[in-house]
C-alpha cells in the first residue's frame, strides 16, 4: 500500500528555500475493508473500457452514496469524499465487481462501514469488489 505524500516549495528573497511535505493516511494502493476489495486500476490495464468507465461515472453527492446494502438500513458500506471530488460507476447488481471509483487529484474518499474503521482512499482510479469465499459443496459471498 502506498500513502499519498505532496511536497512544495518556497523560495525566499534570503535565497533560502523551504519544502513543505504533507503525508496524508489515504491510500492508493491494493486494500480490503471487511467484505470488500479495493484494487487499483491502472492506466495501461484496458485503457478504452477504463476511459468509458470512468466518463460513465458520477460525481458523489457530499453525503456519501451506499455501494454494498446490508440485511438492516445501517449495515452496508459507502463512499463520502472528503476534500475533493470523487466519482462511482456501479456495475450491475449482483456482480462480484461492484464498480468503478474515481478518486481525484486532492481528493481523499471514505469507505466506510458500520462495523469497521473507515478506510481512506487516495487520487486514483479503483474497482471495487465483493470477496467470495468458495467451499467444496458451493460459492457465496462472504460476510462482513
Amino acid at each position: 500500500m502506498t500513502a499519498t505524500c505532496t511536497s512544495s516549495q518556497i523560495s525566499t528573497d534570503d535565497g533560502v528555500t523551504h519544502v513543505t511535505i504533507t503525508v496524508s493516511d489515504a491510500l492508493t494502493g491494493r486494500q480490503r475493508e471487511g467484505d470488500l476489495i479495493v484494487l487499483p486500476w491502472a492506466e495501461h490495464v484496458a485503457p478504452e473500457r477504463r476511459r468509458a468507465e470512468t466518463t460513465a461515472a458520477r460525481l458523489i453527492p457530499e453525503t456519501g452514496i451506499r455501494i454494498v446494502g446490508g440485511a438492516r438500513p445501517d449495515d452496508g458500506h459507502q463512499i463520502v469524499p472528503d476534500g475533493g471530488r470523487c466519482f462511482w460507476h456501479p456495475y450491475p447488481a449482483d456482480e462480484q465487481e461492484l464498480g468503478v471509483l474515481q478518486v481525484m487529484p486532492g481528493a481523499t474518499a471514505v469507505l466506510g462501514h458500520r462495523k469497521h474503521r473507515d478506510q481512506r482512499i487516495g487520487p486514483g482510479v479503483y474497482v471495487l469488489r465483493q470477496q467470495r469465499r468458495r467451499v467444496a459443496t458451493s460459492t457465496g459471498w462472504v460476510e462482513d
